[in-house]
């Protein structure tokens, strides 16, 4: 919205509004004749967001993850005794499997640092591990 060039959009409403004539297709042709303008002065962005995500994340975290929100979705649905087990053991699974994973990236990540190391990109990665 700060990027909107306002002044023309306002000059351009002026000169085309006031040119409709006032019919039972007024509406129709006012929202058609704005979309116009604001396409002409508004930029748009691209739709997709960017996903930052965390340097440790990787698809068998991907697959513990899913598979503990299957079971808890299925213990909901039907909370039995075992399929409670059945999440729970997912649950620490998960748990597991994600605090490894962090636990292995992390002494990579350190395992290649040196003395030419900048200590900008040393913080960029730590937060980026924290998923700030």
């Amino acid at each position: 919205m700060s990027k909107a060039n306002w002044a023309l959009f306002e000059s351009m409403c002026l000169e085309k509004l006031t040119k409709i004539p006032i019919n039972s297709t007024a509406i129709d042709d006012y929202t058609s004749i704005r979309l116009t303008i604001a396409d002409g002065s508004i930029p748009k962005t691209s739709g997709k967001s960017i996903a930052w995500g965390n340097p440790w994340f990787n698809d068998d975290c991907k697959e513990v993850i899913a598979k503990r929100k299957r079971d808890l979705r299925h213990f909901k649905q039907e909370p039995t005794s075992a399929n409670l087990g059945a999440f729970q053991i997912s649950r620490a699974q998960a748990r597991r499997t994600v605090c490894q994973t962090r636990k292995n990236s992390w002494r990579d990540y350190v395992s290649r640092l040196n003395n030419r190391t900048s200590p900008k990109s040393v913080w960029r990665t730590i937060r980026s591990m924290n998923g700030e």
